[in-house]
């Protein structure tokens, strides 16, 4: 008979989206998300276009450096994105 171990999840969030712009209310959510759910950490991982929408307002570059701003003094919430060539 096998004993079930007992294994050590990390409960993450991802909050995707454009970000364009970055706001308050993005970071209530994850606020809200991260008690209600018990989370360690949230990435926000930003998208460069949404297909239903025309063109951001906001460049990539700028969106992601608004959204480190803002989460700055957040320790629990991290800004994530996929293209490393956007820097």
């Amino acid at each position: 008979m096998k004993k079930n171990k007992k294994r050590d999840y990390i409960k993450i969030g991802i909050l995707g989206g454009t970000f364009d712009p970055p706001h308050k209310g993005h970071l209530y959510i994850s606020k809200i998300a991260l008690k209600k759910l018990r989370l360690k950490k949230i990435l926000w991982v930003i998208t460069k276009k949404n297909p239903l929408k025309q063109k951001p307002s906001l460049s990539i570059k700028k969106r992601i450096k608004l959204s480190e701003k803002i989460t700055s003094s957040e320790r629990k919430i991290f800004v994530q994105y996929l293209d490393d060539k956007i820097k």
